[in-house]
């Protein structure tokens, strides 16, 4: 009997350690499957102003519903009752262009992703539609098709009707502004198979068609692509984040502004430039930002009018101007705006300077979401090139030999022209600037725990006054102490400025930089987005371990 007590009172320890095990067990694999908050993408990925639309964000999302934080005002998102689906709605003004939009909740915060408003009408693409038979009717133009190439070898076509005369532009907006890692490929066919034009890399890696129909029929868009990053893979990309934006229409697209930029304290009058604009162009001014703004940039649009355009505010030094067809004065420090309206066009700008005077020149097209190719060369009085830039975007420093006159001349690298072939033109003196940046755009601290946030400092030309940097904006709870970057030592590239929490909170993040003595603060960016904003997401010290339990299973257990 005694015995048999014994076994039981064992039987009995033994199912409690193990259940304990068990539970244990449990615990340990419930934490490693529980996912964090994450954003992959956005359907569709953008919405037309003035309307309401669905978005359905694709991701992890533990904690239904989020929170969302965009780095514009304009849009309103409604989390709705299905997981991962919203109501945006979007004003009829104000919103039109890219918008970054990610979620969070009180474990963290998910990656960045864009969202962007046009002015006509918008669709979502319906599969199938890979063959020339089967390629999506539509019932008219201007229109924006939302779509994804799923798979590898997807095609998406579209049908419509097009007559003689009619100048069609189809445009698309996937690898520059949404960051789908695609390299596409856009094609105009008849519908009977003849091929009529085909375009692959117009704006980086987008292309752009823009053709004047010669015979009435109906034709068929498609739209396909390679990897935007090429591999072993021979075919056609394919993905769930492959999305894209295509735009068809045979009225208005703007493709940019003369001048490119507006100044900062002034308005700026800024003439549209595109295909199948009236003519002439009615210039449009655009207002500077509120003196307490930190905004940097504005979009311009025109109702019913496809196509929007970033427009830079620069300061007043650096005038805008507008080039004409022929050589024209500019005074140092200028910007100067070009548009190659015919084909081998070379624009002129003659600048007067003085021998030894440094200066940075910086050439701009496709990264600023144009199409041309420029290239550059600066000549002195006689006509002699004393230095000429081949590459994209070229930015350089060059000091004239001389005091004198010289020419700066601007010219597409194959003589190409037409309605998206602008660029930008900045001269300036060389003087000592520094700037700063941060790698990421979101973090998560614990409390009681210090983060540090590492910053990048960019000295140039000669910059060695000593740096501070001053926690600006912050969740509640959240403090830092101001952190110096001197002119030597590792310092002097790199620092750290390190947080503490006292709280569960999360928020916004932001941090200046000034020059030590100075009030003047500059926002530091983050990210690749170059955010003046991040996000920081502060949670609560994990649990003390319980040495009280794990004594008393020991115990049981013998």
């Amino acid at each position: 009997m005694q015995r048999d007590r014994l076994l039981s009172r064992c039987h009995r320890v033994c199912l409690l350690v193990i259940g304990a095990a068990a539970v244990a067990v449990a615990s340990t694999v419930e934490a490693e499957d529980a996912k964090p908050i994450a954003l992959t993408r956005l359907t569709p990925a953008g919405g037309q102003a003035g309307t309401s639309v669905t978005v359905t964000a694709t991701g992890e999302f533990p904690n239904w519903p989020v929170s969302v934080w965009t780095d514009r005002d304009q849009l309103r998102w409604e989390p709705q009752e299905a997981s991962g689906t919203f109501a945006v709605t979007i004003p009829a003004d104000g919103a039109v262009g890219l918008h970054r939009v990610r979620f969070t909740d009180a474990s963290g915060a998910t990656a960045i992703r864009p969202f962007i408003v046009g002015m006509i009408p918008e669709i979502v693409e319906a599969e199938p539609n890979n063959r020339r038979d089967e390629a999506t009717a539509l019932d008219g133009l201007p229109i924006t098709i939302n779509g994804v190439l799923e798979k590898s070898g997807d095609v998406d076509g579209y049908r419509l009707q097009l007559q003689a005369g009619e100048t069609l532009v189809a445009a698309v907006v996937a690898n520059e502004q949404l960051g789908s890692p695609i390299d596409a490929v856009l094609e105009l066919v008849e519908l009977s198979g003849g091929y009529v034009a085909r375009n692959l890399d117009a704006v980086g890696l987008d292309p752009r068609i823009v053709h004047t129909i010669t015979r009435d029929g109906d034709y068929v868009v498609r739209v396909y692509a390679f990897p935007s990053q090429p591999n072993s893979t021979i075919g056609l990309s394919g993905s769930a984040d492959s999305l894209y934006r295509l735009t068809l229409t045979t009225s208005g697209f703007l493709t940019g502004s003369l001048p490119t930029v507006a100044a900062s304290d002034s308005e700026t009058a800024l003439l549209p430039t595109g295909a199948n604009l009236p003519e002439p162009p009615e210039p449009r001014v655009m207002p500077p930002p509120a003196p307490e703004s930190a905004e940097r940039s504005a979009w311009l649009s025109f109702p019913d009018v496809a196509g929007a355009v970033e427009i830079p505010f620069v300061p007043s030094s650096l005038a805008p101007q507008a080039a004409s067809q022929q050589a024209r004065h500019a005074e140092v420090p200028f910007v100067a705006s070009g548009w190659f309206q015919q084909a081998d066009a070379t624009e002129s700008y003659q600048v007067n300077v003085s021998k030894g005077q440094k200066l940075q020149v910086h050439l701009q097209s496709q990264s600023i979401g144009f199409e041309a190719d420029p290239l550059l060369s600066i000549r002195d009085a006689a006509g002699t090139s004393l230095s000429s830039k081949q590459e994209r975007d070229a930015r350089f420093s060059w000091t004239p030999p001389e005091d004198g006159t010289y020419t700066f001349e601007v010219r597409d690298r194959r003589g190409r022209f037409g309605p998206g072939h602008l660029y930008r033109l900045t001269v300036e003196p060389e003087t000592p600037a520094v700037a700063a940046s941060i790698g990421a755009d979101q973090f998560t601290a614990t409390v009681g725990e210090p983060l540090a946030i590492d910053i990048g400092v960019a000295r140039q030309f000669g910059f060695s006054e000593t740096v501070e940097f001053v926690l600006t904006a912050a969740p509640k709870g959240v403090m830092a102490e101001v952190v110096s970057s001197p002119n030597e030592g590792d310092a002097a590239k790199k620092v750290s400025l390190t947080l503490t929490a006292t709280a569960p909170a999360s928020g916004p993040l932001r941090i200046g930089r000034r020059v030590a003595g100075s009030d003047t603060l500059e926002p530091v960016v983050f990210g690749n987005g170059r955010l003046t904003e991040a996000w920081l997401t502060v949670i609560p010290a994990p649990p003390a371990e319980d040495d009280t339990a794990t004594t008393d299973n020991t115990a049981a257990a013998e």
